[in-house]
């Protein structure tokens, strides 16, 4: 963005709701610093509402609305390192993306509140949407007598008289705008707690409607203990001096707002919320304390997140619980991977539950592994002390990755981060007597994916577990190639062989059975399916167990889906899509995932 040559340092909003109107009246104050001598224009975000006027210490300014933004003329060239400030004046009704991704300020009649992500400020607010420009901020926010405003920070202020109440809040950190939000409701009630910690006190705020006091008593139970782990783990909570909390809201599941995150409590979170608290709460590390200076590095938020799922239940219940959580993350992965697939950096769509979340948080998981629990740990707190209160982009966190662990990683952030899919394996093993209780293994690994879209082949240490006698040995092989051959030599004749037992990769793996020698590759399923093909199109099914058919276009829109029952199985489609309408000529996708396989299949078809 050429116009970005400023630093946003404070905002200072004053706004009140008019519920029956369903709008705003607002005012921004807007401190920001130059850091380029050429800076005449001041260019923030605003969408859909009315600019009624702009003013600074020399009077009023003129301004643009091109699209989204708003683009201020400062009258003369600010000098860089100098600061100024403006104020917007504007007013109307707020649009509002709706759901937890999207964003804007909804108004209800007994709630109003705001969601953000990824870029949903600018629909009630004038600011830089962008999350590297991060700034302290000021909420003044003023609404119908009986309500009660819940914001970033701590409460600085109220004026509670007459028909408008006033509620100011203060967020003394610098706050990304997507972060940025308030809820008012005259059915909060507010549930105190509080966290102490090597001779600090914070208060834990919960605000809900009493009808859910008892439900958030319950599944937040173990809040203290979560931010008392995560401080152990990567460092002091960052916002100790103000709060941390949760709001019930009815987004479309749950937003690590800055000290102040908001949940569904009416969602299918399942009986254990842990996973869920833990999630949200660890963003207030990643992705609050430190955040993602641009949308496409999204996995510095998300990934970070759900790996700090499996963190807790580690901590709370044990290694093999640890391992079980990320055995279901990576599963779902695999489940949810697109296809085509796609890398976990700039995704196609940027909140990919199979990819952004549980792919990335699977690289988590492996990148412990790799370089080892002490140096993990180490390359997360030099992570966290390096850019507190800042942004990061992912290269970053590369470099402190091999600073700390004095390791080249270069490899595997290219393969895991920059390139999609993941490894399919299949092996097969023999053993060789040498004579004088001598043994070789012979172990023959081949990776069997497709290299379409660009997905690589991997470089990876793979464990293997040598059994004998009820024990069993680890080697670690560095595996590289399409096709590879490893020997071990023992002394003694093993029982079994195990590729990967602590499923440490995230990949697909089949073992080949007795007489299937090199170069036989036996697939985990089989379809055929004629391609070019004509309308109606046969797909021919062999599986071992029941699965997911979808059919996608070239833009990976579903356009049909089934359930299968596994075995043999011949289907029928007619070429209408969940419309109805029938597809015409053009390239289509077949993605099958089952539980312990996946079979996919690019073909033409003509009308």
């Amino acid at each position: 963005d050429t116009l970005h040559q400023f630093d946003v340092i404070d905002y200072e909003l004053h706004l009140t709701v008019d519920v029956e109107g369903d709008s705003i009246w607002a005012s921004n104050r807007v401190i920001f610093s130059s850091f380029s001598d050429t800076l005449s224009h001041l260019k923030l975000h605003l969408a859909g509402l009315t600019v009624d006027s702009v003013v600074s210490s020399a009077g009023l300014l003129s301004f643009e609305r091109p699209d989204t933004s708003l683009i201020i003329d400062l009258g003369e060239s600010l000098p860089e390192g100098d600061t100024d400030t403006v104020v917007i004046y504007y007013h109307g009704v707020p649009e509002s993306g709706g759901g937890v991704f999207g964003g804007g300020l909804t108004i209800g009649d007994d709630l109003i509140y705001a969601d953000n992500e990824p870029c949903g400020a600018k629909r009630w607010f004038p600011c830089y949407d962008n999350p590297g420009d991060k700034a302290t901020m000021t909420q003044s926010i003023t609404v119908p007598a009986g309500f009660r405003v819940v914001a970033n920070g701590l409460p600085v202020d109220s004026l509670l008289a007459g028909d408008w109440w006033e509620f100011t809040w203060r967020e003394s950190y610098p706050i990304a705008t997507y972060l940025v939000v308030f809820a008012a409701s005259p059915e909060f009630i507010t549930l105190v707690d509080t966290f102490e910690y090597g001779g600090h006190v914070m208060p834990i705020l919960t605000y809900v409607p009493h009808s859910d006091s008892l439900l958030a008593l319950e599944k937040f139970a173990h809040l203290n203990d979560m931010i008392a782990y995560f401080s152990d783990t990567f460092g002091l909570y960052p916002f100790i001096e103000e709060k941390y909390g949760h709001v019930d809201a009815p987004i479309g599941g749950a937003m690590e707002n800055q000290t102040n995150t908001f949940i569904n409590m009416s969602a299918g979170w399942g009986d254990d919320w842990d996973w869920v608290v833990a999630h949200e709460l660890s963003h207030q590390w990643w992705g609050d304390c430190v955040t993602l200076g641009d949308w496409r590095d999204i996995w510095l938020n998300e990934g970070f997140a759900v790996y700090c799922e499996a963190l807790y239940m580690e901590h709370r219940d044990g290694v093999e619980a640890y391992h079980e959580y990320m055995d279901y993350v990576m599963y779902f992965a695999l489940l949810y991977e697109p296809y085509p697939p796609y890398a976990i950096y700039d995704p196609q769509n940027l909140f990919s539950f199979g990819v952004t979340y549980e792919k990335g948080g699977s690289v988590h998981h492996m990148l412990r592994h790799v370089v080892g629990d002490t140096a993990y740990f180490k390359i997360m707190k030099a992570y966290l002390t390096t850019y507190a209160y800042s942004d990061a982009v992912i290269p970053d966190f590369i470099e402190i990755a091999e600073n700390v662990s004095g390791r080249d990683l270069g490899w595997f952030f290219d393969e895991w981060i920059y390139k999609p899919g993941h490894p399919e394996y299949q092996f097969y093993w023999n053993t060789d007597s040498l004579g004088n209780d001598s043994f070789v293994v012979n172990l023959h690994v081949d990776q069997v994916q497709s290299h379409d879209y660009g997905v690589p082949t991997y470089k990876m240490p793979i464990d293997i577990g040598i059994v004998w006698e009820g024990d069993t040995l680890i080697y670690v092989v560095w595996d590289s190639l399409d096709s590879q051959d490893f020997v071990f030599r023992l002394g003694y004749r093993p029982d079994d062989l195990l590729f990967d037992p602590g499923n440490w990769i995230f990949k697909e793996v089949q073992e080949l059975g007795a007489g299937e020698g090199s170069g036989t590759r036996r697939p985990l399923a089989r379809m055929k399916v004629e391609s070019p093909s004509r309308l109606p199109l046969t797909i021919s099914l062999d599986i071992p167990s029941g699965a997911v058919l979808s059919i996608y276009d070239g833009k990976g829109a579903l356009l049909w889906k089934r359930f299968l029952r596994g075995g043999d199985e011949t289907l029928m489609w007619n070429g209408q899509n969940l419309s109805r309408r029938t597809i015409g000529s053009g390239v289509y996708f077949i993605d099958i995932r089952g539980k312990d396989f996946r079979l996919k299949r690019k073909l033409l078809i003509v009308r």
